[in-house]
């Protein structure tokens, strides 16, 4: 539990996934439900597979459900087409959607090969499976395991468009999380920041009102670009001078909130776009409805009270997205990817609200700046050959070096349960460099450090060097025996050094030579 509490409050979106039955919950079904957690949480106990069945059969069971194979069949469709119209990379018809309905039972689309256990296959739809509720059981103990493949999981809302527009939303959170992991999509938000955030704040709430209402007519001016140009430059004035009233905490959680929820939200408008051009759908007057609620939901920001404020950078994230679209366009999702700029910033950028920003910048540099660059490509040049040097200095003293791998710890790192500000130092490349003194802990994990210390946050390592002198290190209470034959069996572990002091609940302990290898384990809580 300690892991999941660590996850949740280092995370700042919402989707949880898991890498073994990879399962992620959807916060919108029906009117936005927040679905239970430990329904997408829990493992299924094994059934026997179901004979198959066809669309027909599951209309009789529920109008919602024939509702949701519609929408699976229109994600399908639109995948192929969604690296091109929607965001480059993204095919969410290669992902297993599981619509769930209580106490009814649970929708699989998308789905290669034979159904998985206790699900029946739909002998007329490509990819889909059914799987009825048990009745009289709990609905914690009749949830799923899709081992070994990424899928997705969120209510039915009975809504052909809604269904469609929330798969592919979801469907967009995996991709922005495989995309973070390369470094290649900009982090999401802290939704912490929904306990403090001014709601009753008058003027604030205002400032949002009038916001949503000049993205919604900057909308409603294309493809008049000059006239949605001139709204969006109305919208940034009122955006910066709100934001300047904020606690900056509050305006980084708005632009965060934007790239993460409101690009998500974006793509659910673009799939909904495609189905309402798609002259083969039979529902697609269905998908432009949603659209235009859509659109109504800027009109009205600061309504829906009862709602999350968070929600409300769902719409204006993808209305800025759309307008980008129109004033900028494809190469803006190449900024976001790379750079990871504001929204408002990109927009603002393709409004020409930056203009007259621009040129003053540009005359100052040309009268009193002409050498910055080059003055400044001189100073990091320098600075990173003297933190190299710093670096070499600590690795290379005299003593003993211990390698401690804290990467099994929630997070792949520690937490900075101690720090000197004025002697930590960044040695690039994600390392830190703790000069002085450094506090580390995590869960069955506690060290404190008077030496320098070589921190890399990308592996989770730490590194340093105890003076020569003593070195004392027990392993389950006793000292580690000499180097030489196989590494001991795990343990707690207890390092002693002039400025070092580590407690590990359990690790792996050896010397090698001449180092200390010490790997911390999971579950030392």
């Amino acid at each position: 539990m300690k892991v999941l509490r660590r996850y949740l409050r280092n995370t700042s979106y919402s989707l949880h996934t898991r890498r073994s039955g990879q399962a992620s919950h959807a916060r919108r079904g029906s009117g936005h439900r927040i679905l239970s957690a430990a329904v997408c949480a829990l493992l299924l106990a094994p059934r026997p597979a179901a004979a198959s069945q066809a669309r027909d059969d599951l209309a009789g069971i529920s109008p919602a459900v024939a509702t949701a194979v519609d929408a699976a069949e229109a994600i399908q469709s639109i995948g192929p087409r969604a690296p091109a119209e929607i965001w480059p990379g993204f095919r969410p018809d290669t992902l297993a959607v599981v619509f769930g309905f209580a106490q009814v039972g649970w929708l699989l689309s998308g789905w290669g090969g034979p159904a998985p256990e206790g699900f029946a296959p739909l002998s007329d739809v490509p990819g889909a499976a059914w799987r009825s509720y048990a009745p009289g059981a709990p609905e914690e103990a009749n949830t799923i395991r899709l081992d070994g493949r990424p899928w997705i999981f969120y209510g039915g809302s009975g809504e052909r468009a809604v269904d469609l527009g929330n798969g592919v939303h979801e469907a967009f959170h995996l991709l922005q999380r495989s995309l973070r992991a390369e470094g290649r999509y900009p982090p999401g938000e802290n939704s912490f920041r929904v306990v403090s955030y001014p709601e009753f704040d008058v003027e604030n709430e205002a400032g949002l009102a009038l916001e949503g209402r000049l993205l919604a007519a900057a909308l409603a001016a294309l493809p008049d670009t000059a006239a949605a140009s001139a709204a969006v430059r109305e919208f940034v004035a009122v955006r910066e001078r709100r934001q300047r009233r904020l606690a900056a905490d509050d305006a980084v959680f708005e632009a965060r909130t934007e790239l993460n929820e409101g690009i998500a939200q974006y793509a659910y408008v673009r799939a909904l776009q495609l189905a309402a051009r798609d002259q083969a759908l039979s529902w697609r007057r269905e998908a432009a409805r949603e659209i235009d609620r859509q659109r109504e939901l800027l009109e009205d920001l600061i309504g829906g009270r009862r709602r999350s404020v968070r929600l409300r950078f769902y719409a204006t994230g993808f209305a800025q997205a759309l307008l980008l679209d129109a004033l900028a366009g494809p190469g803006w999702k190449r900024r976001v990817a790379i750079e990871g700029p504001a929204l408002q910033d990109l927009l603002a950028d393709a409004a020409g609200s930056r203009a007259e920003e621009a040129r003053l910048a540009a005359r100052a540099r040309a009268s009193r700046g002409a050498d910055v660059d080059e003055a400044a490509r001189i100073a990091v040049r320098d600075l990173r050959a003297e933190r190299s040097r710093r670096v070499a200095e600590v690795l290379d003293a005299p003593g003993t070096r211990i390698d401690i791998d804290v990467a099994a710890l929630p997070g792949g790192d520690v937490d900075f349960c101690g720090i000197d500000p004025q002697n930590l130092l960044q040695a690039g490349d994600g390392r830190l460099l703790h000069a002085r003194w450094f506090r580390a802990c995590g869960p069955g994990f506690d060290a404190e450090f008077e030496v320098p210390v070589l921190h890399d946050r990308n592996e989770g390592r730490l590194t340093a060097v105890a003076a020569p002198g003593d070195l004392e290190v027990l392993l389950d209470g006793r000292p580690l025996g000499r180097p030489g034959g196989p590494p001991p069996d795990p343990g707690t572990v207890r390092v002693r050094a002039a400025g070092v002091s580590i407690d590990v609940q359990a690790g792996r302990v050896e010397l090698r030579d001449g180092r200390l290898i010490l790997t911390v384990l999971a579950g030392g809580d």
